[in-house]
């Protein structure tokens, strides 16, 4: 993928610029390019149940992961477009459409791929996909799941931690809704949808599928707080934007039917005429998701 390839005649930040630097080297296999982007100490994070899965460390662990799903694919791997960035002082969230084949079976999905930036370095990279159970079945399903049926970490309820843009009009917006919802005033919260909102929750439990209106998006975080038994909870909240959209990454806690769960998430907001137009659910750990909200 070259930067031309994602929007063309947008100018770049910095941080921006270096993720293109790093992935037009890899794509040419120029490692040593590439392997400078990042920090000695870089975090590698892969989600999921797949032979890729897993957490590798140093500065060669994002080239290796580049070349293990290049020689899975049989070099078939492409990034078709990026779609968004979306910043903070210290993160990238890059909105990615691709797509490969293995054996003449094509797949294409969507990914997010969050990075943290520390003096100029990018020193984390994490992984979001759309569907983790279909993107492990075409590159191969394991048993060794990422992050799957992790314990709940302790945490008191209470205000999250803020970080990122949020004094984005946008965010105060969304902010605005959350505390609407939260003192019963439903009719000032729906005001912030667009009449034909749609709402796109990924996984294999109660909750994923698709919502479309405000009644029904609304009706889903009604349904997340009764299936919980108000346990649920965020602690941590990092805002990031573009011209476009929100992305709200978080650090969730709930329990249900006695298991526990901590999971990070990323939800991406694309704004209309400033109204929520599409909402898109992408989990960090899709399988303790799916394990704790079932199907029933």
């Amino acid at each position: 993928m070259t930067a031309a390839e994602s929007e063309t005649g947008r100018t770049f930040s910095p941080h921006v610029q270096q993720i293109h630097t790093y992935l037009e080297a890899a794509t040419r296999q120029d490692l040593a390019t590439a392997a400078d982007v990042f920090a000695p100490t870089l975090i590698y994070r892969v989600p999921g149940q797949n032979v890729l899965s897993g957490e590798t460390t140093g500065q060669q662990a994002a080239l290796t992961s580049f070349g293990q799903i290049m020689e899975l694919t049989q070099g078939t791997y492409r990034v078709r477009q990026v779609q968004d960035y979306l910043e903070d002082a210290d993160h990238v969230l890059m909105l990615a459409a691709e797509q490969a084949s293995i054996d003449g079976q094509e797949h294409r999905w969507d990914r997010l791929i969050l990075f943290t930036f520390q003096d100029d370095k990018i020193e984390q990279v994490e992984l979001f996909e759309d569907d983790q159970l279909v993107l492990d079945t075409f590159l191969g399903r394991t048993d060794r799941a990422v992050g799957a049926a992790a314990q709940g970490e302790a945490w008191t309820p209470g205000p999250p931690e803020m970080s990122g843009q949020v004094d984005d009009p946008r965010v105060q917006a969304i902010m605005a809704y959350q505390l609407n919802v939260a003192r019963g005033d439903l009719d000032a919260a729906r005001t912030i949808f667009d009449p034909n909102v749609e709402y796109y929750v990924s996984g294999q439990n109660v909750l994923a599928g698709e919502y479309r209106g405000p009644d029904q998006v609304m009706g889903y975080f009604a349904r997340l707080g009764a299936l919980t038994d108000g346990t649920y909870g965020i602690s941590r909240m990092r805002w990031l934007t573009s011209s476009q959209r929100v992305a709200l990454v978080t650090r969730n806690h709930a329990a249900r039917q006695g298991r526990q769960l901590s999971w990070d998430e990323v939800i991406v907001f694309l704004f209309q005429d400033g109204k929520k137009r599409r909402i898109d659910l992408f989990s960090g750990d899709q399988y303790g998701v799916d394990v704790l909200f079932g199907n029933t």
